[in-house]
């Protein structure tokens, strides 16, 4: 995880260098990529995350140091994250006013794929 969101880091700052690149930079990620999402929300300078159905229940330490808006969609019927791991998340985020989560009934992982 710690070289996937390095090398995030990298390449926002190599696109705030480009003169193309005029306004913010966000980070919008899948499965995997939605928990690198997360990490980026909370190690990086990006300036707003969005993470679908990213395990973050691992990673919840990291909330304090997320200060942008981070928004997250979980499917409730996820066949990879556990309810629990997913209302641990839920309930950790209370509190946090930049972060808004979003949870989707009947709906299994990979559920924004379509």
């Amino acid at each position: 995880m710690n070289t996937g969101v390095e090398d995030i880091a990298v390449t926002i700052g190599f696109a705030r260098t480009l003169p193309e690149v005029k306004g913010k930079i966000g980070s919008v990620g899948f499965c995997l990529g939605g928990l690198l999402s997360f990490l980026t929300a909370s190690r990086t300078d990006v300036d707003a995350s969005v993470s679908y159905y990213g395990g973050t229940d691992q990673h919840l330490d990291e909330l304090p140091k997320i200060e942008i808006p981070l928004m997250l969609h979980l499917a409730e019927e996820d066949e990879f994250i556990p309810a629990d791991a997913r209302n641990r998340g839920l309930a950790a985020i209370q509190g946090h006013a930049n972060v808004e989560a979003f949870t989707y009934p009947g709906c299994h992982h990979a559920f924004a794929r379509n």
